[in-house]
């Protein structure tokens, strides 16, 4: 719920953002009135040789000017081409402080930015307004003074428009009288190069402090591009052409060969846009709409000009080294041509270049499906596979999140997930793009990206790429789920096999045991009693007799005991009567339970193990019916097809309840089911009672 506070405050914001508007407004008024009719006398002053030391930017000196006649220009032709380069520069700095103070008018360093640039835009102008008219000096030195505080303020400022560490503002504060000094030529030349350059260290140093000091998020990029900036702004202080932020002295043209005389201006002028496009991703990055576009043919553009421009004076300068002579127009034409040549290939290679930086190989389809086919070799584990394709798909499309969610149960979950450190989950949720993986018309999942910084959605070749690569991605992800299906079974396996040889061992022991317990102690004592009737045969033949009596019914014991066994090992009913005959010899007395058989007629002839199960798990299940259900009728039901056994025992008694323990004889049950590969269930019969039904394969090896 909005408060009345929270709207009193909104409102305070809103009057701060248009006060500094009105305010950069005024002192744009103020700088243009001064900088544009005064665009005729600069070119006139470019014109003249300073022999002072106070140069404006751009004027040359005797040494640079002798330069400039080597390299076969005029000062009236170097002046017409550095009044171009410089005009087109300041153009672009007024430009770039109006986004920033129509987008950011509440943020303290892009309010600051706007005034820096606007003063670096008109402060040369200025000054050579002064030159002309004395009495408009103090006016141009205030201009320099806003350029050098509020570019102080602007980098100290940024990212979030407040000082950090706090006791940085002191420190600004502290800077600015010196400044001043400096400017209005209080100090010396020694005493202002010695602040300007402590104000530029000042400068790199916040940025750098606050580059190393923030976690990885989208401030820290800004700082990234706002580092960036200052490096492109350091190298146009140095070159001193076309700007010159700091108080600081510039490389002297003399000091270039003459062949490149006016590629130092142009260089001045490609570094101040660099610097320019820096500071509007640093801080316009989530206003500018597509700002990866305006990256692109930045940089593009940017790259091509150096190779036009390079190439031309390389060109020029080798071939008036290899002649001896310099100014020929027949060296320009050559060089033009092989420019105009290779400049399409040229732009063909700085574009594929300029894409794979910002978009990772999305032009190049055929090694994205490679790359990933490479990994999903290496990745031998099922576990690794995944995890290999988001990363993948993410570093070859430069995507901050990618990640894989599978069908579970009828449910998606996320498997695996890529992410840049700076990825914030409230935006990838608002703008998450999904492609279903689809795998033989099955369904197993899809493939989750979320746009590049800046974009609001991917764009088509994009999607077309990615499409592709979750064609590779679904084969991989089936792959992963029947793997993982074979190792579930496999374990299954196991532990059916363990459970079978742990049955039989047990099996075993029991009979072990019966025989040692019962069949050869009798044997034994059947053994002594032989002994003794020998003895008694001719001595006593009446007790003989008796003995003989007495070896008669443990014998017939023996047997009873010996059939017992072999009756647990295989059922004789099973040979004699067949399983159907089996079943239906169950008797149970006084149960009151009726019973009904139905099986195929004839019965096909059944494995012997299955044959087995079959009866044990049958009469198990009778059992329970008898003692447990409180039936009365029950239906024993076997059916053949498909070369499967069904075995269905129904009662109508009372149904199983919710919670129900499994007990010993199913317990059994489940093992013998087990063993055999098949399934067992046991479960509440919808007309009441309980349904049990086993199912066996009859191609099963034991």
């Amino acid at each position: 719920m909005v408060t009345h506070s929270d709207r009193r405050g909104a409102h305070a914001i809103l009057a701060t953002g248009r006060a500094a508007q009105a305010g950069w407004l005024l002192f744009v008024l103020f700088a243009l009135s001064l900088a544009l009719p005064r665009i005729a006398p600069y070119s006139q002053l470019l014109q003249t040789v300073c022999t002072g030391a106070d140069c404006l930017i751009g004027q040359l000196t005797p040494a640079e000017a002798q330069v400039a006649l080597a390299a076969g220009f005029w000062p009236s032709e170097y002046a017409s081409a550095a009044i171009i380069f410089f005009l087109f520069t300041y153009t672009l700095l007024l430009l770039t402080a109006a986004a920033l103070i129509w987008r950011k008018p509440t943020h303290g360093a892009a309010v600051c930015g706007a005034f820096a640039l606007v003063a670096l835009g008109t402060s040369p102008l200025a000054q050579a307004a002064a030159r002309v008219v004395p009495t408009l000096e103090l006016l141009a030195r205030i201009i320099q003074l806003v350029q050098l505080v509020a570019l102080l303020y602007f980098f100290c400022l940024i990212p979030d428009g407040h000082f950090h560490p706090g006791w940085l503002r002191w420190v600004v504060f502290a800077v600015v009288p010196a400044a001043a000094l400096v400017v209005f030529g209080v100090v010396g030349p020694v005493a202002g190069l010695a602040i300007g350059m402590v104000i530029g260290a000042l400068i790199i140093g916040t940025v750098i402090y606050r580059y190393r000091s923030l976690p990885a998020s989208p401030q820290h990029e800004q700082v990234a591009w706002a580092l960036a900036a200052i490096a492109l702004l350091a190298g146009a202080q140095w070159i001193g052409r076309p700007i010159s932020p700091l108080p600081l002295p510039a490389t002297p043209l003399d000091a270039v060969p003459a062949g490149s005389f006016l590629m130092v201006p142009l260089l001045g002028m490609l570094l101040v846009v660099g610097a320019l496009t820096c500071l509007a991703v640093s801080l316009l990055s989530d206003e500018l709409f597509r700002v990866e576009v305006v990256l692109n043919r930045a940089l593009v553009y940017s790259l091509l000009t150096l190779f036009v421009v390079g190439g031309y004076v390389l060109v020029v300068g080798y071939l008036s080294r290899v002649f001896q002579s310099s100014g020929s127009l027949w060296f320009s034409l050559v060089a033009t041509g092989l420019v105009a040549v290779l400049f399409q290939s040229i732009r063909e290679r700085v574009q594929r270049f300029v894409n794979q930086l910002l978009y990772g190989e999305r032009d190049e389809p055929y090694t994205a499906l490679a790359r990933l086919g490479q990994r999903l070799e290496v990745a031998f584990e099922p576990s690794a596979i995944l995890p290999s394709i988001v990363e993948t798909v993410a570093r070859t499309l430069n995507l901050p999140y990618v990640a894989i969610a599978t069908v579970e149960h009828g449910e998606l979950s996320v498997k695996s997930e890529w992410r840049t450190p700076d990825a914030v989950s409230s935006t990838l949720d608002a703008s998450l793009i999904t492609i279903p993986l689809i795998y033989q018309n099955e369904p197993l999942g899809e493939l989750r990206a979320s746009p590049r910084r800046g974009e609001t959605t991917l764009a088509e070749v994009d999607r077309r790429l990615l499409a592709d690569l979750a064609q590779q991605a679904s084969a991989a992800v089936h792959g992963v789920r029947l793997m993982n299906d074979l190792r579930g079974l496999t374990a299954d396996l196991q532990v059916s096999r363990e459970r079978l040889v742990l049955a039989r061992e047990e099996e075993r022991r029991r009979i072990r045991n019966d025989l040692h317990d019962g069949l050869a102690p009798t044997l034994s004592s059947l053994q002594l009693q032989l002994g003794a009737v020998r003895n008694l045969m001719r001595q006593n033949s009446d007790q003989a007799e008796t003995i003989i009596n007495d070896l008669r019914e443990d014998l017939r014991n023996a047997t009873a005991e010996i059939r017992q066994l072999v009756n647990d090992l295989r059922p004789p009913m099973l040979d004699e009567l067949g399983l159907v005959g089996a079943i239906k010899n169950f008797k149970f007395q006084g149960s009151g339970v009726s019973f009904e058989v139905n099986a195929p007629e004839p019965m096909p002839k059944l494995p012997a193990a299955v044959e087995v199960a079959v009866y044990r798990i049958a009469s198990e299940a009778i059992h329970n019916v008898v003692k447990h259900a409180q039936a009365t009728t029950c239906v024993v039901s076997i059916g053949i097809s498909d070369r499967r056994l069904t075995l269905s025992v129904t009662d109508n008694g009372t149904s199983l309840p919710h919670q129900h323990t499994v007990g010993v004889g199913l317990h059994s049950m489940q093992e013998r089911v087990a063993a055999l590969g098949g399934t067992l269930a046991v479960q509440s019969c919808e007309s009441g009672g309980t349904c049990l039904v086993a199912r066996l394969p009859l191609d099963a090896q034991v």
